[in-house]
C-alpha cells in the first residue's frame, strides 16, 4: 500500500521493501464510480459496554492503563478472550515473535518497553532514522 501511495504521490521509495513491492494497480480503475455510497446500518449496539459483573471487570479495573505495556498482557488477553467467547473457553496458547529494533533508537516512551525487552539486535535493520533521511532527501522537507 505505501508503494502506491508513493506512486500516487510521485515520491520515490523510502525503502528497499517499497521498491520491491508491487502496487495496487489492480485496485483501481480507469473511470470513477459515482455511485453514492449507501451505509448499512449497525448490526450491534455500538455504544453497548460491558457491565460491572462481566468476566474478568474487577480485575481488569484495578490494570494500569495509564502507559503502553504496563497492564499484564497475558492475562489481560485472557480476560478479553473469556469476555468474549465464555468463561469456559479455552484461550489458545500465545504467539510469539521476535521484534527488532536499531540501537539507540527508543521509538516514543522507552522507560517501560526498552528495558523489558532481552533480545539484542546487532545485524542489519531499517531504522526511522535512514527512513527520515530518505523521506527528507526524495521531498526536501522535514515533517
Amino acid at each position: 500500500m505505501v508503494r502506491s501511495i508513493e506512486l500516487l504521490l510521485g515520491m520515490p521509495p523510502l525503502s528497499q521493501y517499497d521498491a520491491a513491492a508491487t502496487p495496487f494497480y489492480a485496485a483501481f480503475g480507469t473511470t470513477p464510480d459515482l455511485t453514492p455510497f449507501k451505509g448499512l446500518p449497525a448490526q450491534y449496539d455500538v455504544n453497548e459496554m460491558n457491565t460491572p459483573k462481566s468476566y474478568g471487570a474487577r480485575e481488569s479495573a484495578k490494570m494500569n492503563f495509564a502507559d503502553a505495556d504496563e497492564a499484564p498482557m497475558h492475562r489481560l488477553n485472557e480476560i478479553i478472550w473469556k469476555s468474549v467467547k465464555g468463561p469456559d473457553s479455552p484461550m489458545p496458547p500465545p504467539v510469539r515473535m521476535m521484534a527488532t529494533r536499531s540501537p539507540g533508537l527508543s521509538g516514543g516512551n522507552s522507560r517501560s518497553r526498552a528495558k523489558k525487552s532481552p533480545v539484542s539486535h546487532t545485524g542489519p535493520t531499517i531504522s526511522a532514522t535512514i527512513l527520515r533521511r530518505d523521506f527528507i532527501a526524495a521531498t526536501g522537507t522535514i515533517s
